[in-house]
């Protein structure tokens, strides 16, 4: 399932906009009009993220407090949308909300600082993320758009060493040496192994994050195989 953002008093014109950012970037949104909605929403279903947007203190306040207690189907970052002073943001984080955001932030930054509080609650090492990918060698484990990915165990060796070298070209040999170091070399039985990564990491609303390059091996990173690649 995609991960899932609870819109909160943004208004009808804002809410309409932002929902279709978040739907254009994969998530599932639902959206809130006073905060007893919310509380409804957030007791029913389980959200990844919210985006609260509750105008001044102290309303910002209950409004983080009443969406920190209500939701019952695990912690979930809260992003409160508003001009505040210092003293008010701090109020508003020991409310419980996760981050303190300008009313007038761009999608964009709002979709990035989301984002990586998401890899954090998801609990992936910061050296084993890429984008919205995540892997975590000691649980064995891995997902993108917090999505939990299914792998095989050679599958999650192949995926482990390719973030391992993120940005770099994975050559044939070294793929070959990590995987089946006892082996004779094979590139088909390489290539099929990498098809079934890309498979299995595939979301089909961004663009890929490995690539193939040419007689040469492999590449893990949100770039374009084109630009500048650095050798491991």
């Amino acid at each position: 399932m995609p991960r899932s953002v609870l819109l909160v008093e943004l208004g009808e014109r804002r809410s309409r906009l932002m929902r279709r950012s978040f739907l254009n970037e994969g998530f599932k949104v639902d959206s809130a009009v006073g905060i007893e909605h919310a509380q409804n929403l957030t007791a029913m279903y389980r959200y990844n993220g919210v985006v609260a947007f509750p105008g001044a203190m102290p309303r910002l306040v209950g409004c983080v407090r009443a969406l920190r207690d209500n939701l019952q189907h695990g912690p979930a970052p809260i992003i409160a949308l508003a001009d505040l002073t210092s003293a008010d943001e701090i109020l508003a984080l020991d409310a419980g909300a996760s981050l303190c955001l300008p009313a007038t932030t761009p999608f964009a930054e709002l979709l990035a600082r989301l984002r990586a509080l998401l890899q954090i609650a998801e609990g992936f090492p910061q050296h084993y993320r890429v984008n919205d990918l995540g892997i975590d060698p000691i649980e064995r484990r891995a997902s993108r758009g917090g999505v939990p990915l299914t792998l095989r165990p050679v599958d999650f060796d192949a995926l482990l060493f390719m973030v391992e070298h993120v940005g770099q070209l994975v050559t044939h040999d070294a793929l070959h040496h990590r995987l089946w170091p006892t082996h004779g070399f094979s590139k088909n039985r390489i290539a099929v192994q990498m098809h079934k990564v890309r498979r299995a990491i595939l979301d089909g609303r961004r663009a890929p994050l490995l690539h193939t390059v040419r007689d040469c091996g492999y590449l893990l990173s949100p770039r374009r195989p084109d630009q500048r690649i650095n050798w491991m």
